[in-house]
């Protein structure tokens, strides 16, 4: 199910991570916003069975709109990198 090609993670599950990990950087800072917009740049694919490293971080935050980045590594080698904004939550329009 989590595999796209043989023996390769899907990338559906890869940007599905890498948004988590910038949201529990958000949650971790007490900030509760979504995903405004997300771009995922898929540098090498990923063996399905592998040890990943996965990191998110807050580059910079502007009233309501956060600019955030997160990187998927595997043994220090940059596998995907992602670039979103994110929405604080009181903001959406419903």
């Amino acid at each position: 199910i989590l595999q796209g090609y043989k023996g390769i993670l899907h990338g559906g599950v890869i940007s599905a991570l890498m948004d988590c990990a910038m949201v529990h950087c958000l949650f971790h800072n007490e900030i509760e916003a979504v995903t405004a917009d997300l771009n995922i740049r898929f540098i090498h694919s990923v063996p399905i069975t592998a040890e990943l490293d996965l990191y998110g971080a807050i580059i910079k935050g502007r009233k309501n709109l956060f600019y955030m980045q997160s990187e998927l590594l595997l043994k220090e080698k940059s596998m995907a990198i992602a670039n979103a904004k994110f929405m604080l939550k009181d903001k959406i329009k419903q």
